[in-house]
């Protein structure tokens, strides 16, 4: 089955990042979650400015996470692919960047069930800061 074919839950199901959480917990998740799907450059899944109002998991294609700076110069700062997730620290202090590189389906999971989830699950919390000392490499 394609990706693009898939439900909310069952991505949610084999996503790292949402996969090793109970069962129950995905289900809420996903009553909560929204996805969307969108063509190469042709969108912003978050622009500059725009308040972040979710946690940002890329289901199927290629996120690059960008500033522009006035004089209209860009940088791309990262790529996020398949299965990566994106916008931790933006989710709490709501300010990121993301532009689709290819053909990409994004789920977004809101604020508040982040947040709850940060309340909630300890394993969840290790994995996601496990994942940004990676990216950063730290």
């Amino acid at each position: 089955m394609r990706k693009a074919d898939k439900t909310l839950r069952a991505l949610l199901d084999e996503m790292p990042g949402t996969r090793m959480l109970a069962e129950s917990v995905r289900e809420r998740i996903a009553c909560d979650a929204c996805d969307s799907i969108h063509q190469r450059n042709d969108f912003f899944v978050v622009r500059a400015g725009d308040p972040v109002h979710s946690w940002i998991g890329v289901a199927d294609g290629l996120l690059k996470i960008t500033n522009a700076f006035r004089s209209g110069k860009v940088v791309m700062f990262t790529g996020v692919p398949t299965g990566g997730w994106l916008g931790e620290g933006s989710v709490i202090k709501t300010e990121l960047r993301a532009v689709t590189m290819r053909p990409t389906r994004v789920v977004h999971i809101p604020r508040a069930a982040f947040r709850w989830l940060l309340d909630t699950s300890t394993w969840w919390v290790f994995g996601t800061t496990k994942k940004e000392k990676v990216r950063l490499a730290a």
